[in-house]
């Protein structure tokens, strides 16, 4: 950008805004940063988020949890390395 940007501004005594004015190419504009509760920030932009989660997921079918079934969830005593490392644990 041309031009030598410049932002003279003071900070308030309660440290909750930075304001002053910005500069740059001859142009001069006011500006101010203010501190905000993070928290409330966050839950506005995620406010809705949930109902529309709920609704995509309603829009499709979902098999069944494979890791629910027998066959799956005990996979590992089949193992041969498992069995292998039972085998040397046990005796």
């Amino acid at each position: 950008m041309p031009g030598d940007p410049t932002f003279k501004g003071k900070l308030a005594a309660d440290g909750s805004e930075l304001a002053g004015t910005f500069a740059q190419g001859g142009a001069q504009m006011p500006f101010a940063l203010r501190r905000g509760d993070p928290v409330a920030a966050a839950r506005a932009r995620l406010d809705g988020l949930q109902a529309w989660l709920d609704e995509t997921r309603g829009q499709f079918e979902f098999p069944a949890a494979p890791w629910r079934s027998f066959a799956v969830a005990n996979w590992w005593r089949r193992s041969p390395a498992v069995s292998a490392m039972s085998a040397r644990t046990c005796r």
